[in-house]
């Protein structure tokens, strides 16, 4: 009985002990080297915003800056705090990238068990894209956790969990979110069309849809009045906003997000597309694998469905807005997408798992565990091997890195003229040459 107990105590402790390891290693990988790399122009408007008195910013966020306000107000206290140095202004991002990982197992666990949220959980850890984003002074790290935050809670109410708690988290996630970047409304489109789908889907033997829709209808309702309250400032810059970058075609927005999402946006082409067909392979056998299962109240047609709303929607809403008024597709907007899309991932791993744990089981039911567990751990190698190679290339490769703005200034520090003119090109380049030039 004593060792039973024992045991039973052993079981409980690993799952949190194995989400602290993972944090810890999340944080190690997005701390190391975190100020080897010099600003870039996007950091640039970081560090003009954070210079701004609260004043000042609230005027720029209601005429030119069309963004929501809560990172850029978080970066000008921050940085009155502890300055603004590269290690500095980063480490918001790398917080919100250290979170996303506990986050990323729960969110695992409430859509299949334990085993999905680890497995989820150690591919963020190690995702590329994520770990760059960590080490970058913007707020799309924050719109990731911003966004698990609200679908875990979203899940587990589409699950029945309508605790108040879970009503809470869903409006402080979902407001984040929206505070955070602009978006963060695919999130709620998102999670209103899975609503849609369920209810064609008829799902049999779950808590009642009607009051479903109902209450997340209210919830839905306070958080977007919360929101009202700045877009009645926001929405004069909201309303003229014009866009600078170029509309791609649907085809080729799925393309950019497998391959961002998958090994990063530096590796080149055409080996970032080989090294993505990886991911995609387990994306879509995680498909199939969701489709042919039930997860504790979980249909099968219920999990692909919202997989694939996850996974989807976002480029094609993304996209058609961008036919219709202003291009607004570029893959680090659509960050949450990624979490879908690893999820999935994970998927396709428990697919390989279980597929060679059967199959072995028809020989010797000796070998049917062994086998499953050295499958997975193979399927999961397999990505997180690509990982590390574009990781590696990250941390030391030049040609892997951000455009080297400190180098420039302080060569141009070192062996310029008093008489010498400089031409800056680029809008906010001059922001970040002004942050290192010394002359």
């Amino acid at each position: 009985m004593t060792q039973d107990v024992g045991v039973c105590c052993i079981r409980r402790c690993i799952p949190p002990t194995l989400a602290l390891v993972l944090t810890l290693l999340a944080f190690g990988l997005r701390a190391y080297r975190l100020d080897a790399q010099s600003y870039w122009i996007d950091e640039g408007w970081t560090l003009h915003y954070a210079a701004l008195t609260p004043g000042q910013l609230w005027h720029t966020l209601q005429t030119t800056r069309v963004v929501p306000p809560l990172y850029h107000f978080l970066t000008l206290y921050w940085s009155t705090l502890v300055g603004n140095n590269e290690y500095a202004m980063r480490f918001v991002s790398l917080l919100c990238g250290v979170l996303s990982v506990p986050l990323m197992m729960r969110l695992g666990k409430a859509f299949g068990n334990a085993r999905l949220g680890l497995v989820a959980a150690v591919l963020i850890t190690a995702s590329p894209y994520q770990v760059w984003h960590s080490q970058d002074a913007r707020n799309y790290t924050m719109l990731t956790a911003a966004a698990l935050v609200s679908m875990v809670s979203f899940v587990n109410l589409w699950q029945g969990r309508w605790g108040w708690r879970w009503q809470l988290l869903y409006v402080l996630g979902t407001e984040w979110a929206l505070l955070t970047h602009y978006h963060a409304l695919i999130l709620i489109g998102v999670q209103g069309l899975f609503l849609l789908v369920g209810r064609l889907l008829r799902p049999e033997g779950i808590w009642s849809r009607r009051q479903l829709h109902l209450r997340w209808g209210m919830l839905l309702l306070i958080t977007l009045g919360l929101f009202s309250a700045w877009l009645y400032f926001g929405m004069g810059a909201l309303k003229s906003y014009y866009n600078w970058i170029p509309q791609p075609a649907l085809w080729e927005t799925y393309v950019r997000s497998a391959i961002a999402y998958s090994v990063g946006e530096l590796v080149p082409m055409p080996l970032s597309v080989w090294l993505s067909l990886a991911f995609v392979v387990l994306f879509l056998c995680g498909l199939v694998y969701a489709a042919r299962r039930s997860w504790r109240n979980w249909h099968g047609r219920h999990m692909v469905a919202l997989l694939m709303i996850y996974t989807l929607a976002p480029n094609l809403i993304a996209w058609l807005y961008g036919e219709l008024r202003t291009p607004v597709y570029l893959e680090r907007y659509l960050i949450p997408v990624q979490v879908g899309y690893l999820l999935a991932i994970a998927l396709g791993v428990l697919a390989i798992s279980n597929g060679a744990g059967k199959l072995a089981g028809h020989l010797s039911m000796v070998w049917r565990r062994p086998s499953a567990v050295l499958c997975g751990a193979v399927a999961l190698l397999v990505p997180l091997s690509i990982d590390i190679w574009v990781l590696y290339h990250h941390y030391y490769d030049p040609a892997y890195a951000k455009p080297d703005w400190r180098t420039i200034a302080r060569t141009i520090t070192d062996y310029g003229l008093p008489q010498d003119g400089i031409i800056i090109t680029g809008d906010g380049s001059e922001m970040v040459f002004d942050y290192y030039y010394e002359g």
